[in-house]
């Protein structure tokens, strides 16, 4: 629909849940919406449990990774406007956006990522989602992005 003939703004997240259900927003845009990177992200890359997909509109670009049953959760509903959408908690969107990368997982991986607000990312949460991926390689990466929170920390005290 024309810019002009809308009576409400589009809710993006809302939009992309609407698409393909279900879903929830995750990955960089997940992090982005977290402030956890400082850039910016155009695509919002969902996941989900149906087929995995991309859309393309004047809206945005919506893109559709799919997900196994067993770890379609940590997600919350965001309502903007009377539109709900769903997002990534910010430990699932860290966890979700590494096991898609399937990468080595290294410190100065983790430090090219340029996090920020680190802050905001629950230790005990990201441990409890960690461990229910029940994949080793996601439990490593909890533990280094720990280590450099807790560094992190260190150099912020510092200053």
């Amino acid at each position: 629909m024309a810019e002009h003939y809308r009576k409400v703004t589009v809710y993006e997240p809302y939009l992309a849940s609407v698409i393909k259900k279900p879903s929830y927003i995750s990955l960089e845009k997940a992090l982005e919406y977290h402030s956890l990177i400082p850039e910016s992200v155009t695509v919002f890359t969902s996941l989900t449990t149906a087929r995995s997909g991309r859309f393309t509109s004047s809206a945005g670009t919506f893109e559709y990774r799919h997900i196994r049953e067993s770890l379609f959760w940590g997600y919350n509903s965001v309502t903007v406007g009377g539109q709900t959408g769903f997002i990534a908690s910010p430990e699932k969107a860290l966890l979700d956006f590494f096991y898609f990368r399937r990468t080595g997982v290294t410190m100065e991986y983790i430090e090219e990522l340029r996090l920020q607000n680190v802050k905001n990312i629950g230790l005990d949460k990201l441990f409890k989602y960690a461990e229910r991926f029940k994949k080793p390689g996601i439990l490593r990466f909890a533990e280094l992005l720990k280590k450099y929170i807790d560094s992190y920390d260190k150099e912020e005290n510092a200053l």
